[in-house]
């Protein structure tokens, strides 16, 4: 995957692309790892002759999967770092459009597991945000001709990369020494996979096992999801996998892992 280099990457209204991780020192016994991160959206009523945008994507993540619970504050005070003014159209918050990712993981995979927030270490397989087909669309035929016409930088941001561009960037962009690195910090006793990307990026950190008994896919069967598997890791340790799908999966996936929840409740 090709893309230029992130000091050229900006958000609408010129916030810089920024690599985002876990705050996060002290050992936890869940670790839960994603695809890569969200972004802090806004709703954006421009001037007239431009189109609103109900989700414009215009900072990095607070933290992984985010629950959007104090955007109402994190948009407030990214309006005064980006001097937003009245010329360039109003902005609220983007309500349940912010944050859905992370209820649905506080809510229906910590929970379920016994846990709360704070018990867990989250991260994603990439560190930095990418932009949907339809956030570029909205760059392209609306915040960017808005920028040309009121002197502002045009927003630049890497695209949605598919599962094999998440896995191969993991591979050769040093996020796999991360990963292990983070895991090694948090000793837990369980790791979460979410989606099939997360899946195959922690298949790289396993070793000592037949790795052909261990899921390549994750399938959308009741008898099979949701089945933990012993695994040892490079870094000398041995942890419970438990891989899930992501938040974002189809809706047949969104049914088994239902099924999973009543059944671990």
């Amino acid at each position: 995957m090709v893309e230029a280099p992130i000091e050229a990457h900006k958000f609408p209204f010129g916030q810089p692309l920024l690599k985002r991780g876990p705050e996060i020192t002290e050992p936890r016994p869940v670790f839960i790892i994603g695809a890569y991160p969200s972004a802090l959206h806004v709703n954006w009523g421009p001037p007239p002759r431009y189109k609103p945008v109900a989700a414009l994507a215009v900072d990095n993540e607070p933290e992984p999967f985010w629950d959007g619970e104090d955007q109402k504050k994190r948009t407030y005070e990214w309006k005064k770092t980006v001097r937003f003014n009245k010329q360039f159209g109003e902005i609220t918050e983007a309500g349940d459009l912010n944050g859905s990712s992370g209820r649905f993981v506080t809510e229906a995979v910590i929970h379920p597991m016994g846990f709360e927030r704070p018990d867990v270490w989250i991260t994603d397989c990439l560190d930095t945000y990418f932009m949907s087909i339809k956030q570029r669309q909205r760059l392209d035929d609306t915040y960017n001709p808005f920028a040309d016409r009121y002197g502002l930088q045009k927003s630049c941001l890497p695209t949605h990369p598919n599962e094999n561009q998440i896995v191969d960037t993991a591979s050769d962009s040093g996020n796999v020494s991360r990963l292990m690195s983070e895991i090694k910090k948090a000793a837990p006793d369980t790791v979460v996979t979410l989606g099939n990307a997360a899946l195959r990026v922690f298949r790289l950190l396993i070793e000592g096992e037949p790795l052909q008994r261990l899921p390549r896919t994750l399938v959308a069967d009741s008898a099979k999801y949701g089945r933990a598997f012993k695994v040892h890791l490079k870094i000398g340790k041995s942890v419970r996998w438990l891989p899930l799908a992501h938040p974002a999966a189809p809706a047949s996936f969104k049914t088994v892992h239902n099924h999973w929840v009543e059944r671990t409740d």
